[in-house]
């Protein structure tokens, strides 16, 4: 078994831009963002998805303008992977069904396996309030039921 070769953090930045450095002080060598707005990024880390020129934006019915990202810290190897709207994705790119849900990279290491990443993100497009309740009341009466919420 290989040792790790690779450190990654996973964080919902809850569209603050002070988060971009908070997680890279923990000495990750890639970041998978959600709800993270543009910048400022911080000094020896590389946004590799999505594109900085580009807009940074969830979508939806309502305007959100955060987005996921992948960046790395430098040595690693990272190229982004062509994203396309689901209906229109060709077969050299990822479908996503929500502009901004979805950012991901192929990583190089060296003497390793090449691996892909992914920042993904969900938002609720209405929310269900009283969720619980509504759990509850579908499963009255019943004999035995699992529940995962």
């Amino acid at each position: 078994m290989a040792n790790a070769a690779l450190k990654l953090i996973s964080l919902n930045c809850d569209q603050k831009s002070g988060s971009w450095p908070k997680a890279a002080e923990h000495g990750a060598d890639v970041l998978l963002l959600q709800e993270t707005t543009p910048g400022p990024v911080p000094f020896g880390l590389r946004v590799v998805a999505p594109d900085l020129e580009g807009p940074w934006l969830t979508g939806g019915w309502k305007s959100r303008p955060w987005s996921t990202a992948v960046a790395v810290r430098p040595g690693v190897q990272a190229n982004p992977l062509a994203l396309a709207a689901l209906d229109a994705a060709q077969a050299d790119q990822l479908g996503v069904s929500r502009a901004g849900s979805l950012a991901a990279a192929a990583l190089s290491l060296p003497n390793e396996e090449p691996i892909t990443v992914a920042s993904i993100y969900a938002s609720w497009e209405h929310p269900v309030r009283h969720l619980a309740q509504k759990i509850h009341e579908a499963l009255a009466g019943a004999d035995q039921a699992v529940v995962i919420v």
